[in-house]
């Protein structure tokens, strides 16, 4: 069964699973490659279990930041996690994509993988 036919979040854990440690890519950057809303992505991801092995926490919004929480303020904890991983953040609570961003898989491992390419939609 190629990745087209898989669920949206088999795709986004598949695609989420690949970010190498110390580098963090945003919710439109995977919702792009999984071929979904980026919105999709965020409900996805706080639908993982607790000892899942998916490193949720190197997703972060389209500005390098921890997204906010359900109680109004940003994740303490995937901040910690990212920090002892080697991500920066800066005076106002951002990290650097130009430095951290992953570049992503390549275009022979998305079309080798099942993934389409081409019918992506999503915003970086």
């Amino acid at each position: 069964m190629s990745m087209r036919q898989k669920g949206n979040r088999q795709r986004i854990y598949c695609i989420a699973n690949l970010i190498p440690y110390g580098k963090v890519a945003t919710y439109g950057q995977i919702a792009k490659l999984a071929g979904c809303n980026p919105l999709f992505v965020g409900y996805a991801l706080a639908a993982l279990l607790d000892d899942s092995d998916t490193p949720w926490h190197r997703i972060v919004n389209r500005h390098g930041q921890v997204s906010i929480r359900n109680d109004g303020k940003p994740d303490a904890n995937q901040r910690i996690a990212l920090q002892q991983e080697g991500v920066c953040f800066n005076v106002h609570d951002r990290i650097d994509l130009t430095k951290h961003r992953w570049a992503g898989p390549t275009l022979d491992w998305l079309v080798e993988h099942g993934f389409d390419p081409i019918n992506q939609e999503g915003d970086t």
